[in-house]
């Protein structure tokens, strides 16, 4: 009888570990089908992203959302595929400015020495005064220069944002090649938002378990 009842119990527990490893499979297979893993790898959204190219280690790991609606100020994944100002690049990082309808434009504030970035008449970021590289500010004014006469885009607030359009810039306003640069994207190009970041050092599974249940 009683190596009746230890045989029992060994079959609920290989039972139960088996109904677990069933359920580990399901969860890991659904979440890979909703997300996709990839890795950074340009420094146009640093700080908030990291590169790590300088120590031959791979850049921050990211998981992108491919079935979520980005919104505002979401970091996203763009496809460029396509898109002949990227002609070298597949997908490019960005964060989400502005969607269809608002108005964007930059000023330069002297008594901070700062640009601010405003949209819709409110000003949502600052940066200090800086002259290197792609340099949002300059490449946003030469943009409206250049498109002055078209009313549909430009009008005396800034830029336009049309109907199925999105207005994209990276946190390094220094080196990001952006909407500053060559315009609004199209919103169907975004392949999602990045609901996960793992920076370098961190733990990937505890980082997972938190995105998803916060």
């Amino acid at each position: 009888m009683v190596k009746f009842k230890k045989y029992n119990c060994i079959l609920t527990l290989l039972s139960i570990i088996s109904i677990i490893i069933a359920l580990m499979a399901i969860i890991c297979t659904g979440f890979n089908f909703v997300y996709i893993k990839t890795y950074v790898k340009g420094f146009s959204m640093y700080p908030t992203l990291n590169a790590n190219v300088s120590d031959g280690e791979q850049g921050d790991k990211i998981y992108i959302n491919r079935f979520a609606k980005s919104k505002l100020n979401d970091i996203v994944v763009l496809d460029v595929t396509d898109n002949p100002d990227f002609p070298n690049s597949e997908y490019i990082i960005k964060r989400v400015i502005a969607l269809e309808g608002d108005v964007v434009n930059i000023e330069f504030d002297n008594d901070t020495n700062q640009y601010n970035l405003i949209v819709n008449g409110n000003i949502v970021y600052s940066k200090p005064s800086t002259a290197l590289g792609y340099n949002t500010y300059n490449c946003l004014k030469s943009y409206i220069q250049n498109n002055e006469n078209d009313s549909s885009r430009i009008n005396e607030n800034g830029i336009i944002i049309k109907s199925g359009e999105v207005f994209l810039l990276g946190d390094n306003w220094n080196i990001s090649k952006d909407s500053s640069l060559v315009g609004p994207f199209k919103y169907s190009d975004i392949v999602g938002p990045v609901d996960i970041i793992v920076h370098k050092g961190e733990n990937s599974f505890i980082k997972i378990l938190k995105g998803i249940f916060t």
